[in-house]
């Protein structure tokens, strides 16, 4: 039997579906994102984790309490004291930004947790196929798989 691929949402992912945006890039992201909700979603196998809800639950963001239900009943990943290390690795090998960037975290959650996919539409920072190959080295040093990062739009199941 065939097993359901385990995907992160990244918060862009989100508030793409949910932006009330009218310019082209807004209504391209949020048609692939909506798209891919209906399509490919399966329920049991998405997940999300408390960065993702305090970045949606910014009181800036018009969009949080749409937002904040939409990701009501998924999944959850818990940051841990590894996940900290990890996100710290990956900002010290420059891979990802450090800062305030939340970057770091949703990789490291991902690669911890052993999910199949990251789906964002960050695409300088996650969604970034010229970092695959030294991610792949970072989650092998922490004895894991790098989950694909892709966006709705370049998205193919990362599961046979």
């Amino acid at each position: 039997m065939d097993r359901k691929p385990r995907v992160y949402l990244e918060t862009s992912f989100v508030s793409a579906c949910v932006t009330t945006k009218t310019d082209p890039a807004s209504r391209d992201q949020r048609w692939h994102s909506l798209r891919w909700w209906h399509s490919r979603a399966e329920p049991g196998s998405l997940f999300v984790s408390n960065v993702v809800r305090v970045e949606l639950a910014r009181q800036e963001y018009r969009s949080r309490w749409e937002a904040l239900r939409w990701i009501e009943g998924l999944g959850h990943v818990d940051g841990t004291s590894e996940v900290e290390r990890l996100a710290a690795e990956l900002v010290r090998d420059r891979l990802m930004p450090g800062g305030d960037s939340m970057d770091a975290f949703h990789a490291a959650l991902a690669i911890w947790h052993g999910m199949d996919a990251l789906l964002t539409w960050d695409q300088k920072h996650l969604a970034n196929p010229r970092k695959t190959w030294r991610m792949e080295l970072v989650a092998r040093r922490w004895s894991s798989q790098l989950p694909r990062f892709v966006t709705p739009k370049s998205w193919s199941s990362p599961c046979p």
